[in-house]
């Protein structure tokens, strides 16, 4: 075999392992559309450079799924591809909604914010989404009318919240900075 031609190989062989190696270093392992589990949290620095923490602080299996708590939200897992939130009645009562729900295609459905059942609009977002500096890649928009759009990157959970103003404009957003799912 010729000497140059025995080289290239190697070279391509290195070549190749080395890219193949550090796109590993990218990918997220776990398996959940929204990770869930203790343990995993999102910070967000807003519009104004305040930074605050999303965090899982227990989780408890129900009858009805999984029951996520966070510190500033609560979650229903139905399956790996659904959360629920848990909405209030006005007399004091529980049920639960969807919230975020994986969806190949345009759609909606209604969900709850506290007490108020409102509509959310669902679409795929083809292209990658940059934020802080990152690149996510198989995100979703869910637009929870009339004021709130959150960006869902599957296998990391939400990577940007804006927040609207009464005639559409955009009012604040926060963005994630770091995270860790587990």
């Amino acid at each position: 075999m010729n000497y140059s031609l025995f080289s290239l190989m190697i070279f391509t062989m290195i070549f190749f392992s080395c890219r193949t190696a550090k796109k590993s270093e990218n990918i997220i392992e776990n398996k959940s559309f929204i990770p869930y589990t203790n343990g995993s949290y999102w910070v967000f620095k807003d519009s104004e450079g305040f930074v605050d923490t999303l965090k899982v602080l227990r989780s408890e299996k129900t009858a009805d799924g999984l029951k996520v708590d966070l510190n500033s939200e609560k979650w229903l897992v139905k399956s790996p591809d659904s959360i629920f939130v848990r909405c209030q009645t006005r007399g004091g009562g529980e049920f639960t909604m969807p919230l975020f729900i994986k969806t190949k295609e345009t759609t909606e459905y209604n969900t709850c914010l506290g007490d108020v059942v409102t509509q959310v609009d669902v679409k795929r977002l083809r292209e990658p989404q940059v934020i802080s500096g990152k690149a996510f890649i198989d995100c979703t928009e869910y637009f929870i009318k009339p004021y709130t759009k959150v960006i869902v990157a599957d296998r990391v959970g939400p990577v940007r919240y804006i927040y609207l103003d009464i005639d559409g404009t955009i009012k604040s957003e926060r963005n994630l900075l770091d995270f860790k799912v587990n």
